[in-house]
């Protein structure tokens, strides 16, 4: 019984790590809207949205305070096919 709880309380830290690796602004980043309607691939989201949000190009320009296009992906480049 002991072990299970270990096991379950595991798998929740282990879930909210997850969890708090998730750009704060994901939410409402063009991006997600680009990748739920297929425009994106889900690397995109997993490697930055979801991971490395820190290093996303867009993440740094909101955080300034800076807009940045629609169409433009965390590493800065712009896609003209994302609108």
């Amino acid at each position: 019984m002991i072990l299970l709880k270990l096991v379950l309380e595991e798998k929740l830290k282990f879930k909210s790590d997850r969890m708090s690796k998730t750009c704060k602004w994901f939410e409402v980043c063009p991006l997600k809207r680009y990748y739920e309607e297929g425009k994106l691939k889900k690397k995109w989201i997993e490697d930055y949205c979801k991971g490395d949000y820190k290093n996303c190009v867009r993440y740094k320009m909101v955080e300034k305070g800076i807009p940045n296009p629609d169409n433009m992906l965390p590493n800065g480049e712009i896609r003209d096919d994302l609108k």
